[in-house]
């Protein structure tokens, strides 16, 4: 199960699917609204990973989901791959995947059009992150780490 509070709106991401619930203005959860979280997003798809960034959330799984509210969802692409996961940092947006072919890793700047980049090594990217300027994509079998300091734009 993913976790996380962004905008005063908790979201997780379980295997039945995405739910949210509102916090108050303070940031605190409402004790009833934990109690009654609301489907936001069914199952089918899958989405197995979540971020937010540039005002709106993105998550990643059977296709690539974007909304400004957790609750109302836009599908933005369905490329027929699964995206293990995907993170925002300066102003990109970089999902990770895997395809029967290749590693996979796509990149948008508004989290509704994405192009993709292939590395070649063949690995199963499953997690990605951000910090200080660095992209840093890894996972699978190989524990192969790619590094991106362009904002993806090479790997």
């Amino acid at each position: 199960m993913n976790v996380r509070l962004f905008a005063l709106v908790w979201l997780f991401v379980a295997g039945s699917g995405l739910r949210a619930f509102t916090v108050s203005a303070e940031g605190t959860p409402d004790p009833e609204a934990v109690r009654r979280w609301q489907l936001t997003l069914t199952s089918v798809p899958v989405v197995s990973g979540l971020t937010y960034g540039q005002g709106k959330w993105v998550g990643v799984g059977n296709g690539m989901f974007c909304s400004t509210d957790g609750i109302d969802w836009t599908r933005t692409e369905d490329l027929g791959e699964h995206f293990w996961n995907v993170v925002e940092g300066d102003g990109v947006f970089v999902a990770v995947g895997f395809n029967r072919a290749d590693s996979l890793i796509q990149i948008s700047t508004n989290g509704m059009e994405w192009t993709g980049t292939l590395p070649g090594s063949g690995a199963d990217f499953w997690d990605v992150a951000y910090g200080e300027g660095t992209f840093v994509a890894g996972g699978g079998e190989t524990a192969t780490f790619w590094v991106s300091t362009n904002r993806g734009a090479s790997w």
